[in-house]
């Protein structure tokens, strides 16, 4: 699997395909059955590339090579990233984007990387 992330006129691929829920692994290949399957995903740059976030709109395209090795698109998705969001970046925080049915859009928003909030047990919001 791989991301092609588009903005504006520049394209940039996020090859490097990880997945799990405790650690991750380096994807290798992944079965999905009529039930389907459901694990975080992760793209990754190649080791020696850098990307940097602008504030603005963007398209995430998200491919997979079938086992017949045609590559697929799977998924197609507008976001944006605003000013604070992309300082944010900078500062090491992560973007969540969240699905709201009720627009039929994702609502992003910026807070800490942690373990505990991939699993979603936010602790600071505990204590």
């Amino acid at each position: 699997m791989f991301v092609k992330i588009h903005r504006a006129e520049t394209i940039q691929n996020f090859n490097v395909w990880a997945y799990g829920d405790n650690g991750i692994v380096r994807g290798s290949g992944l079965f999905a059955s009529k039930t389907g399957i459901s694990v975080y995903h992760h793209f990754l740059l190649p080791k020696n590339e850098q990307w940097n976030f602008v504030s603005g709109e963007y398209r995430l395209e998200v491919y997979a090579e079938t086992p017949n090795n045609k590559t697929e698109k799977l998924f197609e998705q507008k976001l944006s990233l605003t000013t604070d969001q992309t300082k944010d970046i900078e500062l090491g925080k992560a973007v969540y984007f969240d699905w709201a049915p009720n627009t039929g859009q994702y609502v992003s928003y910026s807070d800490i990387r942690t373990n505990e909030k991939w699993r979603g047990e936010d602790k600071k919001n505990t204590q």
